[in-house]
């Protein structure tokens, strides 16, 4: 596991939050802690998050209810 973006480590896992993953994709993104999030941007948020993932996006714990 590594908290570096920029890794050449095979296999490694990056651990950062939604906000610096902007712009940028993986294979796999694992989203915790939603119920976490600022309830004013937590649609956007996690829209980003979930947006990410190339293939797979999993959610562990319950997405929070969206805002209108």
């Amino acid at each position: 596991m590594t908290w570096e973006l920029d890794t050449e480590m095979p296999m490694a896992a990056r651990v950062c939050t939604i906000h610096s993953f902007k712009g940028l994709e993986s294979p796999v993104v694992i989203l915790t802690e939603l119920d976490k999030l600022y309830a004013n941007i937590h649609n956007q948020l996690i829209y980003i998050g979930l947006s990410r993932a190339r293939h797979h996006a999993i959610v562990i714990g319950e997405l929070p209810p969206a805002i209108e």
